[in-house]
């Protein structure tokens, strides 16, 4: 699993348009997202192969103890998948991208990922609607949005623990 793809800077993912990316792909190597906030994640390189069709295979958070107690700021599943869909990512790459894609990167997909008889269900169910955001990565590069997915109600071992 290659993380932190779409950074900018030098060694990034699109200093030789993508190439590398698209190489690892074809090798079987998973390519996550890896967000973070604003620190390992350019817009504009992000921006720029989700246009040229290079999707992440993964959409991780990587929130860390420093992104969200020394930066502040929103963080979560639901910034990050608004995020890409504001970029041009379409929907239906977006939830396997947070469902049975990094289930297969963990070894898990005859468990996780799908809704099957016999597999484990922790469902979040998302509404997509005026949760709109405005972010401006460390590279200074804006986006924002007067939309943005939110959690409306999850189950966790066919319990609600979050409505």
């Amino acid at each position: 699993i290659l993380t932190h793809a779409f950074h900018g800077g030098v060694n990034s993912g699109a200093e030789d348009d993508y190439a590398a990316i698209i190489t690892a792909k074809r090798r079987g190597i998973t390519i996550d997202l890896g967000f973070e906030g604003i620190s390992h994640t350019n817009l504009n390189v992000l921006k720029n192969a989700i246009d040229a069709g290079i999707l992440p295979d993964v959409i991780g958070t990587d929130i860390t103890k420093y992104s969200v107690c020394t930066l502040g700021g929103r963080y979560g599943m639901t910034m990050v998948m608004s995020i890409v869909k504001t970029l041009g990512m379409i929907e239906k790459e977006i939830f396997k991208a947070v469902t049975s894609a990094p289930a297969r990167a963990l070894g898990k997909d005859a468990q996780w990922g799908h809704i099957k008889t016999g597999r484990c269900a922790d469902i979040a169910v998302l509404d997509y609607g005026d949760d709109g955001f405005n972010l401006t990565d460390c590279f200074g590069n804006n986006i924002k949005s007067d939309k943005g997915y939110k959690c409306a109600l999850t189950v966790v071992d066919g319990r609600i623990i979050y409505r």
